[in-house]
């Protein structure tokens, strides 16, 4: 997910002249606009490819009639870990206020008041951003945190089942280090947070396309997901790259020691038809079957617990 560069934008709105106003500013800015009238093309935009691993603005009406508050309602719920939806309608008051953000608004704008500049200004630069992107990064490796990983990939489950050919798989890998317990108590935590970051970096330098998406899932475990991957493509082939790549890297410990960056994978696939309604249990049951796998590579060694 893109949580660097400017957001595309989604206009909601039936008054035509405002939201055409808007949208020039907007792409004279820079920004992808997306014109709405209904929360049926809302639905669309929202589920077209890739639009869950970017960021995106929407500017709607709360009042526009048979809409307004629903549009609002549906990307609170869908949508609230990659967007900001701000209000623009006619008439801010108090009261306005307060609904906008029980629906999950950033702000609410008043078309008399407020110049359109301000509207462009906050859908680039709104420190609401930084607050999505700080509670979906670690903050050691930069990669997506747990927290990400699962706000976001059960939205690529859904994408799967309503667009992707029914035989076309998509896989999670899992990656944990082996003895990282071991890096720990011999070279030290600063040891073991290098380690880290080593092997952050080389998952990120692994991974090419901008559809797969890098998680740390806990202390010492990365999970990576692969749409349009089988779970032998990721482990035979990008799981076997990456115990190369690491194998390469020289990390020194204690005394200059080196410590060997050995990891064990684990892989497991999902087709569509195999995408239940609740992809959070899908999700979750997928990770299970990944887990396994990887602690078979392990050759039977028990699970370690690591804090870093």
């Amino acid at each position: 997910m893109d949580l660097d560069n400017k957001p595309d934008c989604l206009l909601v709105d039936d008054d035509n002249a405002d939201r055409d106003r808007l949208a020039i500013a907007l792409r004279d800015n820079g920004n992808l606009v997306t014109l709405a009238n209904s929360l049926e093309e809302v639905h669309t935009f929202v589920h077209q490819d890739n639009k869950e691993i970017r960021k995106f603005a929407t500017f709607g009406d709360i009042n526009q009639r048979g809409c307004g508050h629903s549009v609002f309602l549906y990307l609170k719920n869908t949508s609230a870990q990659r967007s900001l939806a701000f209000v623009w309608t006619h008439y801010v008051d108090t009261n306005l206020r307060r609904i906008a953000k029980h629906l999950g608004a950033s702000y609410a704008f008043d078309k008399n008041i407020h110049p359109i500049e301000e509207l462009v200004w906050e859908a680039n630069n709104s420190t609401d951003w930084e607050r999505l992107k700080l509670g979906m990064r670690d903050s050691m490796t930069g990669l997506f945190n747990r927290n990400g990983f699962v706000q976001l990939v059960p939205f690529q489950l859904a994408l799967m089942r309503h667009h992707r050919s029914p035989t076309e798989a998509s896989a999670v890998l899992m990656i944990d280090v082996n003895k990282f317990k071991d890096i720990n108590d011999t070279h030290g935590h600063l040891v073991g947070d290098e380690a880290i970051m080593l092997i952050a970096q080389t998952l990120k330098d692994s991974v090419r396309r901008n559809t797969d998406l890098v998680a740390r899932y806990a202390g010492d475990e990365v999970i990576i997901w692969l749409p349009g991957a089988t779970a032998w493509w990721a482990r035979r082939r990008l799981g076997e790259k990456i115990k190369r790549n690491l194998a390469r890297l020289k990390l020194r410990g204690r005394h200059g020691a080196l410590v060997p960056l050995e990891v064990a994978v684990g892989a497991a696939d999902i087709k569509p038809y195999e995408v239940g309604g609740d992809t959070i249990v899908t999700l979750t049951a997928l990770i299970a079957r990944a887990d396994d796998a990887m602690y078979e590579d392990k050759g039977g060694q028990g699970r370690e617990t690591a804090a870093s």
